[in-house]
């Protein structure tokens, strides 16, 4: 099962939705919202998503509080 193909199809216009190891991958560098756990086709258990807000200038790395919906 492709997690980004779920994420995608659960996205709407214009956002970008990050799965939990590419959210981590990634972390220094933008600020992003998590949006709960989502239950997708293909996976038993929710993924916990992020919603990618806006990428840090460069050298800023402070990630966002994603610990708040």
């Amino acid at each position: 099962m492709n997690l980004a193909s779920r994420l995608c199809d659960e996205a709407q216009g214009g956002q970008i939705l990050l799965g939990p190891r590419a959210y981590a991958a990634v972390e220094a560098s933008v600020r992003a919202q998590a949006i709960g756990p989502l239950t997708l086709k293909g996976f038993h258990r929710p993924v916990p998503a992020f919603n990618l807000l806006e990428e840090m200038p460069a050298g800023v790395g402070v990630p966002y509080d994603t610990r708040r919906p």
